[in-house]
């Protein structure tokens, strides 16, 4: 406990605690006229008090607990614990999820009524799966904290099937002939189009390549260190933050082609730095030096692919470029998923589907015409 006195001289007594559901430090306090050592044992007893009543009622109980009262002490935990972007991520799932289902309380809710509401929705199946293992996540987070006494409401929800949408998958990646239309049509913004190519190439979300200092690059080792990614945060500024997931720290090799581009990034690089008067340590930068700004690039590249190829393109649709040139270079998934840095991935495994059934065609026609005899 201890005391502030106020601007009409009377003594405020302040007790901290922490709120052990969420994790977040609150605080109670009692203003008295003056500081005696009666008044404080009297204020440290109420404190206590009051700190007990808030406890008790920040927790509902399990046959009072609504979804959207879970939802938010399941996001405040999360603050603790996770990027603010994932967080924010987190949030606007679990904001949709709340539309879909209404803030019904945990108690009533079945595997049938979460199934039905979900089907009804406008939502396609991959939103709906998605949808399912966020609330999945939630409800257990619940269970483990005592909010609710069963789990069993999202154990029986059975995850949607999914048919492959080739045509769908074919607008979320470039072809080797579209990659070289893009980077034509990129002539008149060098920086974009060093930096595009480096996506491509290296197989980097954007916001690890954003983040890319020169100490991260080691061309004699022939190597690219990854252990940070580009948030956004107030402002164009941003910030760097810990990457994605735990596998999303990994060095990288540069193979001989991306190892020519960014030979020839670095003379251009200093050139553009010199005649521009920009002293940056950032391996990509904005015109101030800077980070180079997300939305702008994305935009950019928007309009680009648009243009060139019909589909308008974000920026991670260059990392499964990357995928499915290293797939059809014959290089095994494990590898490139060890390359990409992560656990999982449906799109690069439906592109890695999608490419094989089309080498399958190929070598089908080709066979065509073989005469074994």
């Amino acid at each position: 406990m201890y005391t502030e006195t106020l601007p009409n001289g009377k003594i405020r007594y302040i007790q901290t605690y922490r709120d052990l559901l969420t994790g977040k430090n609150k605080k109670v306090y009692i203003t008295v006229d003056k500081d005696t050592s009666r008044n404080r044992l009297a204020a440290a007893k109420l404190l206590q008090e009051k700190i007990e009543a808030r406890l008790e009622a920040s927790v509902p109980s399990a046959e009072t607990l609504r979804l959207g009262h879970a939802i938010e002490m399941y996001l405040e935990y999360c603050s603790h614990i996770n990027r603010p972007q994932t967080v924010k991520t987190a949030g606007y799932q679990l904001g949709q999820i709340l539309k879909i289902l209404d803030n019904i309380q945990l108690a009533k809710l079945t595997a049938g009524y979460i199934t039905n509401r979900f089907i009804s929705s406008d939502k396609k199946h991959t939103t709906v799966n998605l949808y399912i293992r966020r609330l999945h996540a939630l409800i257990h987070w619940c269970y483990e904290q005592d909010l609710i006494d069963s789990t069993a409401c999202i154990d029986k929800v059975k995850s949607l099937k999914v048919q492959p949408d080739y045509d769908s998958i074919e607008n979320k990646y470039l072809e080797r002939s579209e990659v070289t239309a893009l980077l034509a049509a990129m002539s008149k913004n060098e920086l974009y189009r060093f930096f595009t190519q480096f996506l491509i190439l290296s197989g980097l979300r954007i916001g690890e390549a954003i983040a890319l200092t020169l100490s991260d690059i080691d061309l004699t080792q022939r190597t690219i260190t990854v252990n940070k990614t580009y948030v956004i945060s107030s402002g164009k500024a941003g910030r760097t933050a810990s990457p994605k997931t735990y596998k999303s720290n990994r060095t990288i090799f540069i193979q001989d082609e991306l190892l020519k581009m960014l030979n020839a990034y670095k003379t251009w690089r200093l050139e553009y730095m010199f005649r521009n008067g920009i002293n940056s340590e950032l391996l990509f930068f904005s015109g101030d030096g800077g980070f180079i700004f997300y939305p702008s690039y994305w935009g950019y590249l928007k309009r680009r692919t648009r243009k060139v190829t019909g589909k308008s393109l974000s920026p991670h649709a260059l990392r499964h470029t990357h995928a499915s040139l290293l797939f059809e270079s014959g290089m095994p998934i494990e590898a490139i998923s060890e390359r990409l840095g992560h656990e999982d991935s449906c799109i690069t495994k439906e592109i890695y589907t999608h490419i094989t059934k089309k080498k399958k065609q190929e070598y089908n026609n080709a066979l065509k015409t073989v005469n074994l005899l």
